[in-house]
């Protein structure tokens, strides 16, 4: 009897593991892989959905891990956006030294101050700016929620004015990064490059 009990609870405790973990179903690079993660980066349009948010997203990567076409849906709505080839085709607007977004019919230029307390959520997919993939939170279906405080200020900035549902790039040179230091396997003074959808 004792037995039963055990093998149920076991069965019950891997249910409830199972649950907590990626929702991800797609491929990955055999040789490729995240430059701050042991894991491999993900490769060709794949599907996630959300179950918290109820959000749905399409993703289509390059063969070495970059977004080039990101479709979110959500109650119904949809935001389909084509990003360029290659990052250095992007068209960039200025914030301040160091700092850039991709261009947006809003001039942002000069809109440097943001509350340190405001709270944001958000997911994101992070690359230096030779294209190497660091991190990304799509695939893991674990938006990143905090203080602007709390971020580097190039992140916090860049996402000055941000609106649910909006989805941006931003440009961090390492001056308004994480500088001269090597911050796990990022190198010093790299530059970042983040694709980030606003949820809420």
């Amino acid at each position: 009897m004792k037995i039963k009990y055990l093998i149920l609870l076991i069965f019950f405790i891997g249910i409830n593991l199972t649950r907590g973990q990626d929702k991800y179903k797609g491929n990955f690079s055999k040789t490729e892989k995240f430059i701050s993660r042991n894991d491999f980066i993900p490769i060709r349009t794949h599907k996630v959905f959300d179950e918290d948010e109820n959000l749905s997203y399409k993703i289509k990567y390059s063969k070495n891990g970059i977004i080039r076409k990101i479709k979110i849906s959500q109650n119904g709505k949809n935001l389909s956006v084509k990003f360029p080839k290659k990052i250095d085709q992007i068209v960039w607007q200025k914030i301040t030294d160091g700092l850039w977004i991709n261009k947006v019919k809003e001039n942002f230029y000069g809109k440097t101050e943001f509350n340190n307390k405001d709270i944001v959520k958000l997911h994101y997919d992070g690359h230096l700016i030779n294209g190497k993939p660091f991190d990304n939170s799509f695939i893991r279906n674990q938006p990143l929620k905090g203080e602007l405080g709390y971020f580097i200020k190039g992140f916090s900035i860049g996402l000055n004015n941000i609106k649910e549902g909006e989805l941006r790039i931003i440009k961090i040179a390492p001056e308004m990064g994480y500088g001269n230091k090597e911050v796990g396997n990022i190198p010093q003074n790299s530059t970042l490059i983040y694709y980030v959808y606003r949820i809420d």
